[in-house]
């Protein structure tokens, strides 16, 4: 009986603390809670953008594989910046820096406006 007791008590116990949990939990495969608010990094999001340029531009089409590999990087280098791992942070930055390189190579290059015509 005082099993049944201990364990009813453990149950009421922990479900509680589950309920006032008031953080979202990340989506599956996402990573952990620090990935929900990132610190704001200037190198990160720089690389960040120029990372949507390229997808703008096609680089999942000409460049998949080495654009998946990017993303990766990216969500390496955004996760070693919240837990204050900057050596290996500026590592990966560089890293990501390269291959951004490569992969713009590939890319058709993007079309800018002369003089205002707007079309040539």
């Amino acid at each position: 009986m005082t099993g049944f007791l201990k364990a009813s008590i453990l149950a009421v116990f922990l479900s509680g603390c589950a309920a006032l949990n008031s953080e979202p939990w990340p989506k599956a495969g996402a990573g952990g809670m620090a990935e929900m608010a990132p610190p704001a990094d200037d190198v990160a999001g720089a690389l960040r953008a120029r990372m949507e340029s390229a997808r703008a531009r096609g680089a999942e089409q000409f460049a998949a594989l080495d654009f998946a590999h990017s993303q990766s990087l990216l969500n390496r280098l955004e996760r070693e910046r919240s837990g204050q791992l900057d050596l290996d942070a500026d590592a990966d930055a560089a890293r990501l820096n390269g291959l951004m390189a490569n992969i713009e190579r590939f890319l058709p290059p993007t079309r800018r406006a002369m003089g205002g015509s707007g079309a040539r």
